[in-house]
Order: structure tokens, then sequence, then C-alpha cells
């Protein structure tokens, strides 16, 4: 009986990392940098492997990269759960999910919120991820709670193609040209600090 209950604590200990792939969908957030993801490492090794479930769906992580990596540098068996289909057949909006997931977990900025929005709405995810399936402005302001005007000004950053407002003779056109001119300039600065910059947990 003792050598039967080695024989599957042996099994246990030696079992397989399970090999997934990412959902493009993960790319709409930046990857951690070096710190954080060494602090992450230490506090799943610390718990054992006791961390927030990776998610996964139809054989790829669609929530929890960062977790998954963590646990595959430490050789720690990952704790998961599979995204389950709705009961009523419409199927899992699986945008919708995967913002939801992260705007409950990260603090952003209104800034950093419109980056992403302007990701989903020119159908360019990061890390030189595209998908053909994009969002339209309104229902890219409803997912990230933002305005309108600040998904435009998102857009603008990822796709140099869209047209900038004209300036104007009046002086009031002219400034609020200026003051748009200016927020997609730090916008820009903001991405490219967004996407080398660690949001705190993956």
């Amino acid at each position: 009986m003792a050598e039967e209950n080695t024989e599957t604590e042996g099994a246990e200990a030696t079992e397989a990392f399970p090999e997934y792939g990412f959902h493009a969908y993960t790319s709409l957030f930046p990857r951690l940098d070096k710190k954080s993801f060494a602090k992450l490492k230490d506090d799943i090794e610390a718990t054992g492997g006791n961390h927030t479930p990776i998610m996964i769906y139809q054989n790829e992580v669609i929530d929890g990269r960062e977790r998954y990596d963590a646990c595959k540098a430490l050789n720690i068996y990952p704790n998961t759960a599979e995204l389950e289909e709705p009961e009523d057949g419409t199927g899992v909006d699986l945008m919708a999910y995967v913002i939801s997931a992260n705007l409950h977990r990260r603090h952003l900025t209104t800034s950093q919120r419109a980056i992403i929005a302007g990701r989903i709405s020119t159908g360019k995810l990061g890390d030189n991820q595209h998908t053909e399936e994009t969002v339209t402005v309104d229902d890219a302001a409803t997912l990230l709670n933002i305005g309108k005007k600040s998904v435009e000004r998102g857009r603008k950053v990822h796709d140099p193609h869209i047209r900038q407002r004209p300036l104007r003779n009046r002086r009031g056109d002219a400034r609020r040209n200026k003051c748009e001119r200016h927020q997609i300039s730090d916008m820009k600065g903001c991405n490219q600090r967004y996407s080398q910059k660690a949001f705190r947990t993956g």
C-alpha cells in the first residue's frame, strides 16, 4: 500500500507541464517588466501555485499569461480553469471578457484605456498582432468606460492614416486643434511607457 502511494506521489511530481498557446486578445495588455515578473514568481512560489486560476479557452490562455509563464519558469503545475460557454448558446464575448478581467485587476488611467480602445477599434492588438475583428468607436468607449473623443485620440496613436481635424482660421478652433495635438503626442508617449512598464498583475 505504501509503495502505491509513493508511486502516485512520484507520478504527480513529474506530471508534464501543460502546453497552451496564447489567444491574440492577451496582447491587448502589456507584458510585465523583469522586476514585476520576478515579484509575481516569488508570490506564486510562496503560495505553492495557489494563485488566481489561469483561464483557458479552446486550448489557449485567454487570461493569465503572466501567471502561466511564471509557473512554467518555476516548474510549478499551473492552476487553470476552462472558460465555459454560456448555457443559452450565445457564445463567449472573448474581447469583452479579457477587457473586463483586466480592468478589474488593473488601475488604468484614461489615456491607457484610450490606447486599448484605439487598438480594438483599429485591429492593432499589440505585440505585432492584428485582427480583422474590430469594434466600433461607440462600443470601444463602452467597453473601456471612456468618452468617444478619447477613443478617437487612441485610434490616432495606432493608425497615422486617421485624419487629424483640420486647422481653422478661428482662434477657438486653432486652440482646440493645438490642444488635441498635444493630447495625442502625450498619449503616444504614454503608449511607449505603457508598452514598456509593468502592470502589477498578470
